[in-house]
């Protein structure tokens, strides 16, 4: 398929060290703890949400940098290669942030937000054929997509460095995460870190505790948006959110939610009413 030609999108020859996200989390044992996050954790993000909102648009205006506010916000970055077409492939671009001293990943989102059918066919179903192949030390079916690959060579040559970013919203974000775990899992002792924006629960629980064992996750989701809480955690299939929940309340308050599927009301699971049990075909 090639939603799946897309995914593992780049390899990155660097040596990787640790780096603490934003965000300080706390080592508690509640499961369910909530941090309210300061004005500068919080400003801490305001890139990743420049560069998820840019991939939604085309090719030929990231190639030159010029896609309005958001790229003006990061008129540093240097972007190095491109891809999709925004109808049978998301967009998608790759480049070098100088500021940051990284390498940046960005997914386009949904082709029609509208359409809920589009999440549960290309989000859901697939991706729980994919928590199947990649839980082991060894997987071997993992794919690079050339272009992607020649361009991230590139921007790696042009700009050492020993992190990248992937980023994306809604179905981007569910994306990105998968191209995340398939570069950690290609590559183990590269420094892999996720933000997304508006994830949705993209495979059941063993896929939600791999992912988070491999990458650093953090997903922000914004007050009552239905789109983090589907698939249903109950059903068929068990569907989970990794660790790594920031949500945005409704008063523009930002909140660390400890655990997966955090229940608390200032977290999205806790905040929006969830959706009928479903299953998928």
């Amino acid at each position: 398929m090639l939603f799946f030609s897309l995914l593992c999108l780049c390899i990155l020859p660097a040596l990787a060290t640790s780096r603490a996200a934003p965000a300080s989390w706390p080592d508690v044992e509640d499961s369910y703890y909530v941090q309210r996050l300061g004005e500068g954790d919080v400003s801490a993000y305001k890139p990743y949400t420049y560069y998820a909102s840019a991939a939604y648009c085309p090719p030929a205006q990231i190639n030159k940098w010029n896609c309005g506010a958001n790229c003006r916000a990061i008129g540093h970055f240097e972007p190095t290669g491109t891809g999709g077409d925004g109808k049978n492939s998301l967009y998608w671009f790759v480049g070098y942030d100088s500021k940051l001293n990284m390498i940046i990943l960005s997914r386009q989102g949904s082709f029609n937000p509208g359409g809920i059918n589009e999440w549960f066919v290309m989000c859901c179903n697939d991706n729980m054929i994919i928590s199947k192949s990649v839980a082991s030390d060894h997987p071997h079916d993992l794919g690079v997509h050339t272009g992607f690959a020649d361009y991230q060579e590139k921007t790696a040559n042009e700009y050492p460095t020993q992190r990248v970013m992937v980023v994306g919203h809604s179905m981007g974000a569910a994306v990105a995460l998968i191209d995340a775990l398939y570069l950690k899992e290609a590559i183990p002792n590269l420094n892999v870190l996720y933000t997304g924006y508006g994830l949705p629960r993209v495979g059941n629980n063993m896929f939600a505790q791999w992912v988070q064992s491999k990458v650093s996750i953090k997903h922000i989701n914004n007050k009552k948006d239905p789109v983090p809480i589907t698939p249903p955690i109950s059903g068929s299939y068990y569907y989970a959110h990794p660790e790594g929940e920031i949500h945005i309340g409704r008063r523009g308050t930002w909140y660390a939610c400890w655990g997966q599927d955090n229940p608390d009301k200032r977290c999205s699971r806790g905040a929006v009413i969830s959706t009928p049990t479903a299953r998928l075909a």
